[in-house]
């Protein structure tokens, strides 16, 4: 009966880690709709077949494109230009949630939270995993946040 109960409880635990699977190809899938959006993987293990620049502990690895069988990363950015209706249009499309915008000089930041990404950060008392920052005409978006600059 012991093994059964062992065993079962095995069972369960792996049928969640497969579940609950971080499922971030669903942001930036849709990001394929987008011409000339570059990619950023920032882990602590470098990626091969990458542009890549080792920095304070992490790897920075640039892709042309995006790139859903890289698994082991911290963070995840994307760079693409537009304005603030695209920006508005991505946050509709995917159904997230705004938490807080802020903007100063010419930099206009927007935090946000959708429950189908599992990593989030703490931020202005509440989750946010998903994060823009406009400038000029230029666009990042960070999964988690952003880590590497607007």
């Amino acid at each position: 009966m012991k093994k059964f109960c062992i065993g079962f409880i095995l069972l369960v635990c792996c049928i969640c880690t497969y579940c609950i699977r971080d499922n971030n190809n669903f942001v930036f899938s849709y990001l394929s709709n987008i011409s000339n959006v570059e990619y950023c993987y920032v882990s602590r293990t470098s990626v091969n077949e990458a542009k890549s620049i080792k920095t304070g502990g992490y790897t920075f690895s640039y892709f042309g494109e995006y790139d859903s069988k890289i698994r082991d990363f911290s963070f995840l950015e994307a760079r693409f230009y537009g304005d603030k209706n695209l920006i508005m249009q991505i946050i509709n499309d995917l159904s997230l949630q705004v938490c807080f915008c802020e903007g100063f000089e010419d930099i206009y930041i927007v935090y946000c939270y959708t429950p189908n990404l599992s990593k989030y950060c703490s931020s202005h008392g509440g989750k946010v995993n998903v994060q823009f920052a406009f400038c000029d005409d230029k666009i990042t978006l960070g999964y988690p946040m952003i880590y590497t600059g607007y």
